[in-house]
């Protein structure tokens, strides 16, 4: 008798206690490193398990200073770099980070990449149907296809050729979308840009055989940095793994433990009666 196997999900993630800043790269650029401190301190963490809402974090910062205060509370985004990463100036580095870091513009990119499927997602559960109109297209003979515009890229693809059989119902477009959505997903889940010698900063998942704390071998998938986790949070939630939902009082995204639960602690919850008290 077969017995079936699992895959799990092992991740932790690293964040130096000395904090991070913007320091002046090659280009020049603006980059992300670790502060240049004499044996700094770390801390580690497991991001999916403890942050499950991190990923709706990452896609509303704004700026450079939130950028900054998000590193120094979970990390940057990756922890391999190229050549042309490394700081300007010139001197002694206490670690690989400082001497290293991530460009604003890559920065902001990957937050506009995965906010603006957020966006398209929020509208599909919202069933904001103008918005979604936007995105796909009906043409002759009954194609559908489908174009969206990211800070990061251009998507312009075919979702049903003409005069094929589909489920769609003739005009509508919520369906189209939720498969758009599903597509451009994945093709992010799958890593479209490996490269020969393995992930630059990519976000693929590669299934290992790895042995666990009780010494056994396990399947087991490692995201590869934290923008994978970011990535993977998110199509786990589109797909129902679990349900985040937004406290009404700090505004923050939180995965209730009960169905009916509307705030995220007893503060914000003693606090949001005594406003209905009041």
């Amino acid at each position: 008798m077969l017995r079936a196997s699992t895959i799990e999900l092992d991740f932790h993630w690293v964040v130096s206690e000395a904090g991070y800043e913007w320091r002046l790269g090659r280009g020049p650029k603006a980059l992300l490193c670790e502060r240049n401190v004499r044996d700094a301190g770390r801390w580690v963490y497991q991001p999916l398990l403890e942050h499950p809402a991190l990923f709706r974090e990452f896609a509303e910062l704004q700026d450079r200073d939130e950028i900054r205060r998000f590193a120094d509370q979970y990390g940057v985004m990756f922890d391999q770099y190229e050549p042309s990463d490394s700081v300007r100036e010139r001197g002694k580095y206490h670690s690989v980070g400082a001497a290293f870091g991530t460009s604003l513009k890559a920065w902001t990119q990957e937050i506009g990449d995965i906010s603006s499927l957020i966006n398209m997602w929020d509208s599909i559960e919202a069933r904001r149907i103008s918005e979604i109109r936007d995105l796909i297209s009906w043409k002759k003979g009954g194609a559908v296809e489908y174009q969206l515009v990211t800070p990061k890229r251009t998507s312009w693809k075919l979702l049903a050729p003409a005069g094929a059989t589909h489920t769609f119902k003739e005009g509508e477009v919520l369906n189209p979308a939720r498969l758009a959505l599903r597509q451009e997903i994945n093709s992010r889940l799958a890593n479209e840009t490996l490269s020969a010698g393995g992930p630059s900063n990519g976000i693929s998942y590669v299934p290992r055989l790895l042995r666990g704390s009780d010494g056994t071998l396990h399947l087991i998938a490692r995201p590869w940095n934290l923008l994978s986790v970011i990535w993977l949070q998110f199509a786990q939630v589109v797909g129902g793994s679990y349900v985040l939902n937004k406290c009404p009082i700090c505004r923050r995204y939180f995965r209730p433990k009960r169905s009916d639960a509307v705030t995220c602690t007893d503060a914000c919850r003693q606090k949001k009666k005594r406003e209905q008290d009041a």
